[in-house]
Order: C-alpha cells, then structure tokens, then sequence
C-alpha cells in the first residue's frame, strides 16, 4: 500500500487486505498532514489488494479487466464453508485461505460485499493530484494479467504491486520468458529511480531493480536451455553466478521450469 499526494488530492495505491488495514493506513496519514485519500487506484484484482476498500468512500480506479475479475469475485460466498470447498475443487488456493482467515474472521467475511471500480481504462489513465500525477498503466505478466502499475513521473517512482512476482497456479508457481521479459524491459525503461513491488520489505533503488531482472532473466534463460531438465539448470545456474542456489532462486527456478511445461 502507498499514498501519492497531490497540492489538492491524496491517490492511495492498493486498499488492504481488509477494512481494519484499509483504516490503519489511511490513519496514518493524518499524522503527515494528509487528508482521507480522494482516488484508490487498484494495481490488481487479488483479495490482499482489495478487500479493505468496500467501506471507504474514496473513487476506485482500476484496469477494465481488474473490473471484470472484481464483478466476478463479487458473485463468491467468502465464508468458511465455501472459501474451503474453493480449495478442494482447486479454484482457490490454500496459501490464500490460510491468510485470509488470519485477517478476517467468518462473521467479518459473511458480512463481505466487494465495490466495483468508478473508473476504468483499457492501456492507460492519468490523474492530475495537482503539481504531480499519477500514471495508472496496464502492464500484465505472469502473477495475474490484469496487473497495472502507477507511475509518478515527477517524483521517478513507480508502484509494482504484485506484477514481477510469479503466477499461482494448483499445482505450483510460474513464470514465463513470454511475460516476465518484456514486462521487465517495460519497467526499466520508465524513467524512475525507485520501484515499489508490494511484498518486497523495502524499495528497490533503480540499480537494485536492473540486478533484479538480470537475476530473473538468467534463471528463466537457464530453464529453457535445460530444455526443461533441472539439474542441468540449476548446475549452469550456480556456475554462471558462482555460488550456490538460494532457496528463492531455486523456488524460481521451479516456476520457469513449469511455465515450459505449461506452455
């Protein structure tokens, strides 16, 4: 979650995971002499990213599609009962079950009614905050393809939300060359020095993001060379950064080599 503040409004990147986190934050302003965000511009549909906007008043900006991915969440129960019936099927998965029982409670999601976007665009949007826009643009890749990131061009900053991370799927993690490269050469080539990716602990400075896609594109390139063996892979991976794989890179590893399989 972010806020973006303007000379006559406050944009505020994300909603939470539910109305309790939604009204942390935003109570968290205040103290910087911010005022209750006028926009929340949404980079994606996923629960974690949107449950907490369904009781603030603030106008909900989204990609067509992250709407439509919205109008069809919005048909689901979010109970016990039909959230677990959801895993067992293999339409949800288990890792956002646990998390989202842990934020919210049953009676907290019974009462769950999820709001639709004010706004959407297809490509891109701006929204002027006075002396400083936001860019809200549609970028896609592998976690989810209604991905959008927000560009602040003034400040050099952009928000990723969950766009670089790998895709779920019921039988494991993903990436693909096809999504993840170009999506990368995307983002680099913003004129930013600093990037946001929602579940990093901390922002990526503009030389810690090139290394970043460096590393992705080295272990995605090492997985179809292996033409899909992982042991290949990951020895020509080692050799290639001289060191060891670290559980991340081998959990990585493991998304590429099932997007070949997958493709």
């Amino acid at each position: 979650m972010g806020a973006v503040a303007g000379s006559h409004s406050v944009m505020m990147v994300d909603a939470g995971n539910s109305p309790a986190h939604a009204n942390a934050f935003i109570e968290a302003l205040r103290p910087r002499g911010l005022s209750a965000p006028t926009y929340i511009a949404l980079t994606h549909y996923h629960w974690d990213h949107i449950f907490g906007s369904i009781n603030l008043e603030s106008l909900l900006c989204a990609s067509a599609e992250t709407g439509e991915r919205l109008r069809e969440m919005s048909r689901l129960d979010w109970r016990d009962k039909s959230l677990d019936q959801r895993v067992e099927d293999g339409s949800e998965h288990d890792f956002v079950r646990s998390h989202m029982k842990a934020e919210m409670s049953n009676i907290e999601r019974t009462k769950l009614k999820l709001r639709l976007p004010d706004i959407t665009f297809s490509q891109k949007m701006v929204i002027n905050l006075g002396e400083i826009s936001c860019q809200l643009m549609w970028v896609g890749g592998d976690h989810t393809p209604d991905s959008t990131i927000v560009y602040i061009p003034e400040d050099g900053v952009v928000f990723l939300g969950d766009c670089i991370y790998s895709g779920f799927r019921a039988k494991g993690m993903i990436y693909t060359r096809e999504k993840l490269f170009p999506l990368l050469d995307t983002l680099l080539g913003l004129d930013a020095e600093y990037f946001l990716p929602a579940h990093h602990s901390q922002p990526l400075t503009r030389a810690e993001m090139q290394k970043e896609a460096n590393r992705l594109k080295a272990v995605g390139l090492a997985a179809i060379e292996s033409r899909g063996v992982r042991s290949t892979a990951k020895s020509n991976l080692e050799k290639e950064l001289g060191s060891p794989l670290e559980p991340s890179a081998e959990e990585e590893l493991d998304a590429f080599l099932f997007g070949l399989k997958s493709a």
